[in-house]
């Protein structure tokens, strides 16, 4: 028979559920440590499928971790840590690990293994933590439960028999309850949690490990992981719903976003170790999100990648701070305004809506953004944004797969020209000094007049058109074969086109980028340090150097890897 505790949270109970918590963020700081660490230690764990003990359709998400705190490499993860603004910024040992209580005696039964889990209230109308961990020795777990309890003299825990499981009820103690499970210990401050936790491991109620729709995440991402992240998008669109206190404050923004989220199930993460082509250790994270149970059997069914042959076009002496890469955005763009549309006419107007935005700043009301600029992004695409030194201005390019290269090269420079209208008053713009009314001295901006002109010049014999915005900044603009190259500098395109001639065009993107995600549609990668001088916040992602994200669109949902690289 369930049993539903009614008791009064005293202070007590109150100090021990900040302690869960803390306990919880402990955890998550130990898988940041133990990714760095991994890097040394070189070793990968089959996931550990903590979806065992969730009930499918009360879990909103949970976190998966394996990891070991008590390797005996800690002197090189510290050495790590050093490393990193955020973990020293964190200061784990001093804030965290003070939170665990009686720590020498829960380090003899902990095994580095567990999870995380926000679960659902019976009535569905708000959300609790709970949390799961592995235990290696129950006589020490045992042990580290009676010193939870006010009166640690007690020898025996009150607990009881459920589905074949201990359920514990700490005496006068903290405020939590405990479910002995498997090999685990199961923590949460309500005890029926712990009852639905009991049902769904034992089969009286249908588990999310048991469930087609998790299986169809779980086994759409790699098995073996240091970590995994799951949500379910329609349990927390339901409990959100039915929580009177969250929609008395959010009602607006949630109704604008309900129907885009309802477009999609579910969502997953798995976080692993690879290594790129140079032999290197990546921290890498694969991630699925699910659609909807009626999708469109058209949606999104594309048979076209972005391969990575531009990047022969990139200078190798130049510091490359971030590329985008793409194929046919004009079909992508097409594709996302019908799904919109067939799911809410006012998600295809806000998106249409959006777009004329960008048109807006961009060009004048002659451009149509359909008919005159996507179309010339119909095949592969490549921008880049480079510095030939620390110090030097960065450098924008395009570059352009065309079946009509001269032909779209002039429509190009077209748009170019009406850009340039728009950002030409900018580029000239100098302030000068003037004395106020009040006789104080201040700073006004003025425009000099600077006619935007269009020329061809020839850079080792190859002509090239040169569209000047002001005295000291122009846009070049070549083709190759069947490609549009554009530069903001002269010397980069004169490199490129050098390159990209004594360069195999046949370059695969597996070539220099190692990703398990087969003919991705989309490519992006970031220096990291050199981004710092525009984020300044990018600091605390130190160690990491390097950002690669590939992406996709398949029938059942999007793909996306991404790598970070170390320095």
């Amino acid at each position: 028979m369930k049993k539903e505790s009614n008791r009064t949270k005293s202070p007590a109970s109150r100090n021990w559920r900040q302690k869960i918590a803390g306990l919880g963020i402990i955890l998550i700081a130990f898988l940041i440590i133990f990714v760095l660490a991994s890097f040394l230690w070189q070793k990968l764990f089959f996931r550990e499928q903590v979806a065992r003990f969730l009930p499918y359709d009360r879990t909103v998400g949970f976190l998966e971790f394996n990891f070991d705190p008590n390797h005996p490499d800690s002197e090189i993860l510290k050495s790590i840590l050093e490393k990193s603004p955020l973990m020293n910024g964190l200061k784990v040992e001093e804030n965290l690990f003070s939170l665990i209580p009686q720590q020498e005696l829960f380090w003899k039964w902990f095994g580095g293994r567990g999870g995380l889990a926000l679960i659902t209230s019976a009535n569905g109308q708000s959300i609790s933590p709970v949390l799961i961990l592995k235990s290696q020795d129950e006589t020490n777990l045992r042990s580290w439960l009676k010193s939870q309890q006010l009166n640690s003299n007690l020898e025996q825990l009150l607990e009881e028999d459920y589905y074949g499981q201990k359920l514990i009820t700490l005496h006068s103690g903290p405020g939590y309850s405990v479910l002995l499970s498997d090999g685990y210990v199961v923590l949460s401050e309500n005890q029926e949690l712990l009852q639905a936790v009991a049902e769904a491991k034992a089969g009286h109620t249908v588990s999310l490990a048991g469930h087609p729709e998790y299986g169809q995440v779980y086994s759409a991402l790699p098995q073996q992981n240091l970590a995994f992240i799951y949500f379910n998008i329609h349990n927390t669109l339901s409990t959100l719903t039915h929580t009177p206190a969250y929609l008395s404050r959010n009602l607006a923004g949630f109704q604008l976003y309900l129907p885009f989220l309802k477009l999609f199930k579910a969502y997953g993460l798995a976080l692993y170790l690879d290594k790129d082509h140079q032999n290197q250790p990546v921290f890498t994270a694969k991630e699925l999100i699910l659609f909807g149970d009626k999708p469109d059997a058209n949606l999104f069914k594309i048979d076209y990648s972005f391969d990575g042959s531009l990047t022969a076009f990139l200078p190798q002496y130049n510091q490359t701070i971030a590329l985008f890469g793409g194929v046919n955005l004009l079909d992508q763009k097409n594709q996302l305004s019908a799904f919109l549309k067939n799911q809410t006419i006012i998600y295809d107007l806000l998106f249409t809506g959006t777009l004329s935005q960008i048109r807006d700043q961009l060009f004048d009301n002659s451009v149509n953004f359909d008919q005159d600029f996507l179309p010339l992004f119909q095949g592969q695409y490549l921008i880049s944004i480079n510095q030939a030194s620390p110090d030097a201005e960065p450098i924008y390019s395009l570059v352009l797969e065309s079946k009509n290269p001269q032909a779209d090269q002039l429509k190009l420079t077209v748009l170019l020209e009406k850009i340039g209208t728009k950002i030409a008053a900018n580029l000239n713009a100098q302030k000068a000094k003037i004395t106020l009314p009040d006789k104080t001295e201040g700073q006004e901006i003025k425009a000099e007049s600077f006619a935007i002109s269009n020329s061809t010049i020839s850079l080792n014999g190859k002509s090239v058109t040169q569209i000047a915005l002001a005295p000291n900044f122009s846009i070049y603009l070549a083709t190759l074969e069947q490609h549009i190259i554009v530069s903001t500098n002269a010397d980069w395109l004169k490199a490129a086109l050098d390159n990209a001639a004594q360069t195999s065009q046949s370059t695969s993107i597996n070539d220099w980028n190692q990703t398990d995600l087969v003919k991705p549609t989309e490519y992006y990668q970031f220096f990291l340090p050199a981004l710092q001088q525009w984020l300044p916040a990018i600091e605390y992602l130190q160690p990491f150097n390097r950002l690669e994200v590939t992406k996709k669109f398949t029938e059942i949902g999007t793909l996306a890897v991404y790598r970070f690289t170390i320095q």
